[in-house]
Order: C-alpha cells, then sequence, then structure tokens
C-alpha cells in the first residue's frame, strides 16, 4: 500500500526518485564452524552468513551433580582417579546479540559512547572471549556511496560519468551540468540559506531475522528446555543543548549534558539497589564498609554499573560544564534473570520494541526457529554537508601531482547523516542458549 507521502506526491504530480539500502547481511565470525573453539585471527574479507551470540554471565545457580570427570579426558572417572574433579555446577548464562544500524560513525564524539562497541569488520584481530564488542556488528542500511542511484538522487553529487549525455573525451567536467556550487564559499552560503539543501527522505527500514537457538559442537550437551529470549529495538536519546550566560562578562555558551553511556545507563530499576545484588560487597546495615549508602539505586548495563560517586565537570569554557562525567562504572553481580527482566532505562533510551519469548531447543541440538518480522520507522529528512574540498592527488614531485586547494569542491560527498546521530539498534537477550541470526533487509529513501 502507498504511504501518505506517495499519494500526496502523485495527487500533485510530482516525481520523485526512490532507492532502496540494503541492510548487510555476511558478518565477521569469533568461532570455528567445526570445532566450536573460540577465535584467535581471523581473515579479512571472511564473513558469514550468520552471526552467533556471545555469552557475556555465566553464573552459578545451584551445586553441581556430583558426577566425577576426569580432569585430562572429561569422561566419568572412578574415585581412584587422582586428577578426578566433579562436574560443573548448575549456572545460568546470557548470550547477547545486536547490531547497530548504518556504518561505523566516522566523525569522533562522545556521543558514540550511546551506542554499544561493534565488531571490526575489516580487522584481522578477534574480540576477547565474553566481551560485548564481539555480540554486537553494524548492520549498514544508512548509506551506500557505492550505489549509483543513491548519489544521483543527492542535489549535491556529480551525475555519473556514464550517465551523462555530454561530456567531453578527457573526462568529466569541472561543473559537471550541476547547479551545485562549486567553491566552498558558496557551498557554505547555500547552507546558511537553507540547511537541508542536501537531503534524502528516509523512510522505514524493514529487516526480517531468523533466529535460531543452537548448540556449539563439543561444548553444549544436547538437551531439551525452552530458551528464554528478549528483543529489544531501542534509539540512544541525546541530550537537548542550552544557552547559558557566563557570570563574569555575560558572553553566551553552549551548554548541554554528556550523552548517556551504554555500559553503565541501559537499564535502571528500583529493585536494584547497591544493598542487593547490584554490589554484593555492601552489605544492609553496616557502617564503615563503603562510602555509599546501601539504598542508591544507580543505572547499570550489561555488565557494569554506574559509579554513584561521580565527578562534576567543573570547566566553565567546557560544552558539558557543571554535568558528571561519564565513566566506565564498576562491575555488577547481577543474575542473567535480572538482567532479562530489568525496565530499560527511558531517560537514556527511546524504546522502539520490547518483547520476550521463548526458543526450543530440541533433543541432539535441533533447534526451532523462529522469523521476525520488524520495520524500524525514520519518517524524517535527513541531512547531509555537500561536498568535500578538494584534495592532493598523485605522487608529490611528480607531473601528474595536484595540490589540494580547500577553496574548490571536489566530486567526494560528505556521506555520514547530521542528524541521524541517535541511531537505533536490535539486541537479542539469550538465557541458556546461544542463538543465531540471519538477516536481511533494506531502508527506503527518497528524493527530496
Amino acid at each position: 500500500m502507498p504511504s501518505f507521502r506517495t499519494k500526496v506526491l502523485d495527487a500533485l504530480d510530482i516525481k520523485k526518485e526512490s532507492t532502496k539500502l540494503n541492510v548487510r547481511e555476511t558478518f565477521p565470525c569469533s568461532i570455528d564452524e567445526n570445532t566450536g573453539e573460540r577465535l584467535v585471527t581471523r581473515e579479512i574479507g571472511d564473513l558469514r552468513s550468520y552471526v552467533i551470540s556471545e555469552t557475556l554471565i555465566d553464573k552459578v545457580i545451584g551445586p553441581s551433580n556430583g558426577i566425577l570427570l576426569s580432569a585430562a579426558t572429561g569422561t566419568v572417572a572412578t574415585l581412584g582417579y587422582v586428577d578426578a574433579v566433579y562436574s560443573k555446577p548448575a549456572s545460568n548464562t546470557l548470550d547477547v546479540l545486536g547490531f547497530v544500524v548504518g556504518e561505523e560513525p566516522q566523525e569522533s564524539g562522545t556521543w558514540k559512547q550511546s551506542l554499544p562497541m561493534c565488531f571490526d569488520r575489516e580487522g584481522l584481530s578477534v574480540p576477547a572471549k565474553g566481551s560485548s564488542e564481539a555480540a554486537f556488528h553494524y548492520l549498514n542500511g544508512l548509506y551506500d556511496p557505492h550505489q549509483l542511484k543513491l548519489k544521483e538522487m543527492r542535489k549535491s553529487s556529480v551525475k555519473h560519468f556514464e550517465e551523462q549525455t555530454i561530456f567531453p573525451s578527457t573526462g568529466v567536467p569541472e561543473h559537471s551540468h550541476s547547479d551545485w556550487p562549486h567553491d566552498t564559499l558558496e557551498q557554505n552560503e547555500l547552507f546558511r540559506q537553507n540547511p537541508y539543501a542536501d537531503s534524502l527522505y528516509y523512510g522505514s527500514m524493514k529487516i526480517s531475522m531468523l533466529l535460531t537457538g543452537i548448540s556449539l559442537p563439543n561444548q553444549d550437551s544436547a538437551s531439551n528446555h525452552r530458551g528464554l529470549v528478549r528483543m529489544l529495538i531501542l534509539r540512544p536519546k541525546l541530550p537537548s543543548v542550552k544557552m547559558r550566560l557566563t557570570g563574569a562578562s555575560g558572553t553566551p555558551l553552549l551548554n548541554m549534558p554528556y550523552p548517556h553511556h551504554f555500559d553503565t545507563d541501559l537499564f535502571f530499576s528500583k529493585k536494584k539497589t547497591l544493598g542487593g545484588r547490584l554490589d554484593n560487597s555492601i552489605e544492609i546495615r553496616e557502617s564503615g564498609i563503603s562510602t555509599f549508602q546501601s539504598e542508591i539505586t544507580p543505572t547499570f548495563g550489561l555488565s557494569r554499573y554506574r559509579n554513584p560517586s561521580f565527578v562534576t565537570n567543573m570547566d566553565s569554557s567546557d560544552i558539558h560544564y557543571g554535568h558528571y562525567v561519564p565513566e566506565d562504572g564498576l562491575t555488577h553481580d547481577l543474575m542473567p534473570f535480572d538482567i532479562m527482566t530489568s525496565p530499560i532505562n527511558s531517560k537514556a533510551y527511546t524504546i522502539i520494541r520490547d518483547e520476550t519469548f521463548h526458543l526450543d531447543t530440541q533433543h541432539h541440538g535441533a533447534a526451532s526457529q523462529k522469523v521476525i518480522n520488524t520495520f524500524i520507522p525514520f519518517n524524517t529528512k535527513v541531512k547531509f554537508a555537500g561536498r568535500k574540498s578538494k584534495a592532493a592527488s598523485g605522487v608529490v614531485g611528480s607531473a601528474d601531482y595536484v595540490a589540494a586547494d580547500p577553496s574548490i569542491l571536489s566530486y567526494d560527498t560528505f556521506d555520514e547523516p547530521m542528524n541521524l546521530k541517535s541511531r537505533p539498534f536490535v539486541m537479542f537477550l539469550s538465557m541458556d542458549q546461544k542463538i543465531s541470526a540471519q538477516v536481511t533487509g533494506y531502508t527506503n529513501v527518497y528524493e527530496t
């Protein structure tokens, strides 16, 4: 069914180009497919059409079953074995799997801490076992610099050489038959008059994910149980920027809080206090053990909680003056069930979707599967920053070397969305079961 925007454009007889930006469907893998063991390094370009969750929490919930095992072979032993050990105590595990929409942000800034760290797609190293970095992946779907139709839809882009009807034999002419300015001064003036001069309209991202409960070879024993899975789609809330005046001169200055920290601000529950499992070292009503009050309820993340004794930024010239400085926090002692049932910190994140369901891992590892169809709404006009300045080309000292000219615009465009800093992410939390996901989908993008 056509959207309301499409109906209005049709009624006004306005023709707008549109395209689809595919999400990323291949991902780096941290586990050997044959042995199930952790990889130390990997080959660049060695990607899989699936992604596997990472175990972040493993907590004992009961005693061992009393079976004596040989430490060398892992088989059932007798009391005569010198190296015999008892089997592992009963435990709960929490696996995490997530996707951050878009490519890795290129611009630096503290706002990126609101998003989880993701697996480096281009690097050779593999994140350490139990690291949340191994559990999250960039999904793409916000921009594709290689898609010609997307470039053509932008007002600032140079029309592709093969698509032009008039061109000299030596290559693309400087003006490229475009109405876009030729130098940086004119481009800045254009953006001053119209900040949305170079923009695209983003509709919604449609994603289909196939989740499968799996057992790793030679590690997980086959079982009959129902694995509990929680699906979250969240969007970080960025703090508002305000104006303040200095006391001495009355000079206006911008002021804003630090963006929220994913590792310490994701959850908030009044049931989780420093006198409970959040920090077992702080006992109720015992004096002198800590400067923290046991009833204090700080926010917390997957493995850490925010230190209630925070430091305030006292630099009056800083944009974050007067606000607490985020830090990595302290390690909490919460159980997998605590994380599965904790409410999201609504002051830090907008909840697009939050639901819980079961995946049945059946005997011999034959797992149940669940197809999840979801969409992430954007419905906004996205700004871009036009073209980049002309950079140096060729080899220094050679005849073909051309020096950089910051006053002249090149054919390269800025491809980072300017007003989509708050990019959403999808996260799955799975108790007592590893999960595998296959992803497909696209984002609808329209010409403005």
